[in-house]
């Protein structure tokens, strides 16, 4: 089982990192459309100058046969002249396809590094957070613990710098089992991960950040 490391202590965070994250959003949305309307406008003119090369191929098509004096003469120039201005119509439909498709996969990429930005933030500001509070571990704990029913036993894994915390404070976490602390350095500090006979309860730094992920990406599905 996954849970987030503390329900206050992630709703906290989740509100510190929504301002920040809907003002950056802004931002950077705002320079991705300014960038789309420059590729759309650059479109538009090269398919006005298409447009105007079609047309002034059409009027010295028609020039050339009248000069040469021939109805067969200006049929035929009249028919290359269609032919080659539906081309240049064709060619600028197709610089302005291309150039929303450029419009939107920009705004595609701003929003990827809205995200990753997001997340860096909500890391910085949850590894800050432990590094202030070095008791975190004790509520983060307790949570988990919360979460266990009927397990008689539990094992408490936790970075070794935490583990020490948890070792001196085991009365304060529950008074129902018994509880064995082990040091690992493989979970970062502020978190643990519990094992009890019904299975695993992870309640780590990276748990976290997988549910800010999750917020993050529902929100940009909405």
């Amino acid at each position: 089982m996954r849970f987030p490391i503390n329900q206050d202590v992630a709703g906290e965070r989740e509100r510190e990192l929504d301002e920040y994250y809907r003002e950056q959003r802004q931002i950077l949305k705002a320079k991705a459309e300014e960038e789309a309307r420059k590729i759309l406008d650059q479109a538009k003119r090269e398919a006005e100058e298409l447009r105007k090369k079609a047309e002034e191929e059409i009027r010295r098509l028609r020039e050339k046969a009248v000069r040469e004096g021939r109805e067969e003469g200006y049929q035929v120039a009249l028919r290359e002249a269609q032919e080659e201005a539906e081309k240049l119509r064709e060619e600028a439909r197709s610089v302005l396809r291309q150039a929303e498709e450029a419009r939107k996969q920009t705004i595609r990429d701003m929003e990827a590094e809205i995200i990753k930005l997001a997340l860096a933030i909500a890391e910085r500001v949850i590894h800050q957070q432990v590094r202030v509070a070095e008791d975190t571990v004790l509520a983060v704990a307790r949570e988990a613990i919360s979460k266990v029913v009927d397990s008689e036993t539990l094992i408490i894994y936790a970075n070794p710098e935490d583990a020490a915390l948890l070792q001196e404070n085991l009365a304060e976490l529950t008074d129902k089992q018994r509880i064995y602390v082990i040091g690992d350095e493989g979970i970062s500090r502020g978190g643990c991960r519990i094992e009890s006979d019904n299975g695993d309860v992870i309640a780590t730094v990276e748990a976290q950040m997988e549910e800010i992920k999750k917020v993050l990406l529902g929100r940009e599905s909405s």
